[in-house]
């Protein structure tokens, strides 16, 4: 089963590094909205 871990924040907060280091010890990948943004204008999406 696939999981995905939603992080809700408010700009500032630290949740770019509480995210890569919750994805980091539960061995998960880690996905940013600067990291979809991009890859879906390279994909012209």
């Amino acid at each position: 089963m696939r999981k995905i871990i939603t992080i809700s924040r408010e700009f500032g907060s630290g949740e770019r590094e509480l995210g890569k280091r919750l994805a980091e010890s539960l061995g998960m990948a880690y996905y940013d909205r600067e990291i979809v943004t991009a890859l879906a204008e390279k994909l012209g999406m």
